[in-house]
């Protein structure tokens, strides 16, 4: 081969090199900046998923090009390595790996799936530190702090990134006969004193102290 060949070669290594790391960092990264795009999500998650399947397809064919080759090629093999590489960890380390374990530990945990598979999750952690999360065409993630009063537990926002429902507190109900067994109680947000029509998620975990 060569050497404005291999140069090409090099050259065309590169832009598939590029993209496929940019794309493992995007991915494994998700849990922190998905909640920033809101109804963006569809699009943008439409959109990787676009990038995955052509970066797919060209690893595909850079294995061909390496067995045709007869693996002489060594960037073309470094390149092959990295992208299965990256596409194997991206694919498994959901199963290894859970971000929220670096984070502080819960102590409450509320859910309520709706229509459309619409799921709102809040959880109170140690710190008085909380975040509610809702999936429902596109991401939404609110944090802030809490203090518990009684049955009562008040929220201090630091925001929505997406413009989301802020609730300003919310009311813990003791489970009653009827419910299933996981369920430990109800959890009422309201997002004022005036609020009518409050937001009712189903507690599956509380270690608060009474």
């Amino acid at each position: 081969m060569e050497f404005n060949d291999i140069r090409c070669e090099m050259k065309q290594h590169r832009r598939l090199l590029i993209p496929t790391i940019v794309l493992f960092v995007i991915i494994n990264t998700n849990y922190y900046w998905d909640g920033m795009l809101g109804i963006w999500m569809i699009p943008v998650m439409l959109f990787l998923f676009v990038i995955v399947v052509i970066l797919v397809f060209a690893l595909f064919r850079q294995m061909y090009l390496a067995i045709k080759e007869k693996f002489k090629v060594q960037s073309r093999l470094y390149l092959i390595v990295i992208m299965l590489s990256a596409f194997l960890v991206s694919v498994y380390l959901p199963y290894f790996f859970d971000p929220e374990r670096l984070e502080a530990k819960d102590l409450l945990i509320a859910q309520h799936i709706g229509s459309a598979n619409c799921t709102t999750t809040l959880k109170l952690k140690q710190g008085n530190e909380f975040y509610e999360r809702s999936v429902c065409f596109g991401i939404s993630k609110i944090t802030g702090t809490y203090t518990i009063q009684n049955d009562t537990i008040k929220f201090t926002t630091e925001g929505s990134r997406d413009g989301g429902n802020i609730y300003k507190f919310g009311v813990i109900k003791k489970k009653t006969i009827s419910q299933n067994k996981k369920i430990l109680g109800e959890l009422y947000l309201y997002r004022g004193i005036n609020d009518t029509i409050p937001n009712i998620l189903f507690i599956t975990k509380n270690e608060l102290k009474n």
